[in-house]
């Protein structure tokens, strides 16, 4: 005749035991992964986010030259709405620049140039990231520019 074990009561107590602390590691385990995802899902939006803030600053810049050599080709250039070729990203694909120069008030000789640049979405216009740059330049610097070149 074989014997077998009968469980005591302090065995399946132990049982019971273990099988919480291993519920409780695995339930840990999760919740740091989900903090995990969470973290990275929110890195990945900073980072599209900078990007596209960058590109909107750039364009700015890019509007900038181009006032700058369109004035210094053309002293009556008045500004223009400039659409630049594009590549669009996942979350913009259409750009604008509006550029306007006009004589300044203070000086007879220098022009108040703004450009305003906008980064957006064609189904979401509302939705653009805007960066605006203003600068005043002399007609003398326009001229010395071309020297240095």
């Amino acid at each position: 005749m074989t014997r077998y074990a009968i469980p005591t009561r302090r065995a399946s107590r132990r049982q019971g035991t273990v099988l919480v602390c291993v519920l409780g590691c695995i339930a840990t385990i999760l919740v740091v992964g989900a903090l995990t995802a969470q973290f990275a899902l929110r890195s990945r939006l900073a980072a599209r986010t900078q990007r596209s803030w960058l590109q909107v600053q750039f364009l700015a810049e890019a509007g900038t030259l181009r006032a700058v050599e369109k004035l210094r080709s053309n002293i009556d250039y008045s500004g223009e709405t400039w659409a630049p070729g594009f590549v669009g990203t996942s979350q913009f694909e259409a750009t604008e620049i509006l550029i306007t120069v006009q004589q300044s008030k203070d000086a007879s000789q220098s022009f108040d140039i703004q450009i305003v640049a906008k980064l957006f979405n064609l189904n979401s216009p509302e939705r653009a990231l805007q960066s605006t740059q203003s600068l005043q330049i002399n007609q003398n610097q326009l001229s010395d520019e071309e020297t240095k070149s």
